[in-house]
């Protein structure tokens, strides 16, 4: 994937995805239907590397009582001081890989997704990491 892709897949996804000022809207549709369920945010980062497009995971810790040696996104659970689902999906990533929230480009939301068996109301948040 040359610069010129990477760059038509960047406007590409900034088209289609929901814009970070609808991360409410869009939660409350579902937490409507789920009020007691607890807020979270994941980072979708993508960036290129040797021509290719990745997408950042993670293993989760197999120390954790859930979800132990899992595939997962980086992020967790909004908190208090959080300015929004966004700032919380860069603070995790942060904490998790180390990731400069200062060097992330945040392209839009993902519908957010409802878990069943942790109580999470999930906003995916689409970013590409340009370094």
């Amino acid at each position: 994937m040359d610069v010129q892709q990477i760059d038509t897949t960047i406007r590409m996804l900034r088209h289609r995805l929901e814009p970070v000022e609808r991360a409410d809207t869009l939660s409350d549709q579902l937490e409507g239907q789920q009020p007691a369920a607890r807020h979270a945010a994941v980072l979708l980062g993508i960036f290129e590397q040797d021509g290719e497009a990745y997408l950042v995971f993670i293993r989760r810790a197999a120390t954790l009582r859930s979800h132990s040696g899992e595939i997962a996104f980086p992020g967790g659970g909004v908190e208090p001081t959080d300015q929004s689902r966004v700032t919380a999906a860069l603070r995790e990533a942060q904490e998790e890989i180390g990731l400069d929230p200062t060097r992330v480009e945040v392209l839009g939301l993902l519908s957010p997704v409802f878990t069943v068996v942790s109580n999470y109301l999930i906003t995916p948040v689409v970013a590409f990491l340009p370094q």
